[in-house]
C-alpha cells in the first residue's frame, strides 16, 4: 500500500467516525418517558405514577409504593457473596425514584449552572482533566464523538449528589409540589434494592437483563445501554453507573427490620452504592481483557449487589439518581482530608 492510499483509506475512516458521530442519536442515555406534567395535587397525595419535574431537563420520577421484600441472596446465587445475608425488610411509605440516573445536563442545569467546558471536543477522545477539575463529568464530549450530556453524571461525589438533592428540593419546596414531610434525597440502600427488584427474587430484575450479562461483548452495544425496564417502570438498575445510597456500608443487622438506613458515627468513611457499570466485565487492570467467569462477570451487577467507594471522591464509574421520600435525618459524614476532592467552581 502506497503513501498516498495509506493517507487516503485515513481519510476515508475519519469521514465515517465524523458521520457516525452526527448521525448517532444524542443521549442513548436520555429520558425515557415521555415529558409528564401532572397536576401539582397528584404529586402531594402520591397519585401520580410517573411525573416529570418541571425546568429539569426532563428528571421524570416513578411512584414505588410500599411493600415487604426479601434483601440480600440465597446461598446459591450464582456471584453471591457471603456479606448478602437474606433478611426481610418491609417498606412502610411510597415514595418515587428517578427513572434513570441524573444525567450530566440534568446535573450541571442545576447544579453547577456556570460551568464552562474549557477543552471539549480538542482531544479525540473527550476526558479532559481541566473538566473534571470543575467537577465535570469524566466523559466529554470528544472531537469525533457524540454529545454525552444525555449520559449518566458521574465523577460526582456522595456528598455533590447529596447537596444536588438538597438544591432539588429547595427549588420544588418554593414551588410548593413537596408532599408534607417528603424531599429529595438519596436513596437508602433497602429502598434501592426493593425499587430494583420491583417484586422479582431472582438475581436481576428482568430475565432480558440477565441475558444481557450472559451475551454481551463490548460497551457500546447500544441494547445494553438501554437495558429494559423492571416491573415499577425504571431503567438501567444494574447498569449505567454505579448510583450513590445514603447508607455507611456496613454488614446487615440480623432480623426484620423497617425502612432500615446505617450511618456509622465512629468511622463514616465508606458509602455504599448500588447497580453497576458498563465495564464491569473487562478487566480492572488489563486494557481490553474481557471476564470470562460468569461469577466475577455477575458480581457487580446483580440486584443484591453492594458496592463501596469513598463519598469525598470522585469516581468515574459513580453517579446516583435521587429519590422523592420521607424525610431523613442525614449525619455529615467525616471525611479525613486526603480522601475530600472538592471541585474548583
Amino acid at each position: 500500500m502506497t503513501t498516498k492510499t495509506r493517507l487516503l483509506t485515513v481519510s476515508v475512516l475519519l469521514l465515517c467516525v465524523s458521520l457516525l458521530a452526527i448521525a448517532e442519536p444524542a443521549g442513548i442515555y436520555g429520558h425515557v418517558q415521555p415529558i409528564t406534567l401532572v397536576k401539582t395535587a397528584e404529586i402531594q397525595s402520591l397519585q401520580a405514577k410517573v411525573f416529570t419535574i418541571p425546568d429539569s431537563n426532563k428528571i421524570n420520577m416513578v411512584l414505588i409504593p410500599a411493600g415487604t421484600f426479601t434483601m440480600g441472596s440465597p446461598k446459591e446465587e450464582l456471584g453471591r457473596r457471603p456479606e448478602e445475608t437474606p433478611h426481610e425488610v418491609t417498606i412502610s411509605k411510597p415514595f418515587y425514584m428517578g427513572e434513570t440516573e441524573i444525567s450530566q445536563k440534568q446535573f450541571l442545569q442545576l447544579a453547577q449552572p456556570n460551568f464552562k467546558p474549557i477543552m471539549a471536543r480538542m482531544g479525540p477522545w473527550g476526558h479532559s482533566i481541566p473538566e473534571m477539575h470543575q467537577g465535570g463529568p469524566w466523559k466529554a464530549q470528544g472531537k469525533y464523538h457524540r454529545d454525552p450530556s444525555n449520559d449518566p453524571m458521574e465523577n460526582v461525589t456522595w456528598l455533590r449528589a447529596m447537596r444536588f438533592c438538597n438544591l432539588l428540593t429547595a427549588k420544588e419546596r418554593k414551588a410548593g409540589r413537596l408532599p408534607k414531610g417528603y424531599a429529595y434525597r438519596l436513596p437508602t440502600e433497602a429502598e434501592w434494592e426493593y425499587a430494583c427488584r420491583a417484586g422479582t427474587t431472582d438475581a436481576f430484575n428482568n430475565p432480558k437483563v440477565e441475558n444481557q450479562v450472559k451475551e454481551l461483548r463490548r460497551p457500546s452495544d447500544s441494547v445494553f445501554r438501554d437495558g429494559f425496564p423492571n416491573r415499577f417502570g425504571l431503567f438501567r438498575m444494574h447498569m449505567g453507573v454505579f448510583e450513590w445510597c445514603l447508607d455507611d456500608y456496613a454488614p446487615y443487622k440480623s432480623g426484620k427490620a423497617t425502612d432500615p438506613v446505617f450511618f456509622d458515627k465512629s468511622k463514616n468513611l465508606e458509602k455504599v452504592a448500588r447497580g453497576g457499570d458498563n465495564g464491569y466485565f473487562m478487566h480492572p487492570e488489563i486494557h481490553n481483557k474481557k471476564l470470562e467467569d460468569p461469577i466475577k462477570i455477575r458480581r457487580y451487577v446483580r440486584s443484591a449487589s453492594r458496592g463501596r467507594f469513598g463519598p469525598g471522591i470522585p469516581y468515574p464509574i459513580v453517579g446516583f439518581r435521587p429519590v422523592l421520600a420521607p424525610i431523613i435525618k442525614i449525619p455529615v459524614p467525616k471525611i479525613p482530608k486526603d480522601e475530600l476532592v472538592v471541585p474548583v467552581e
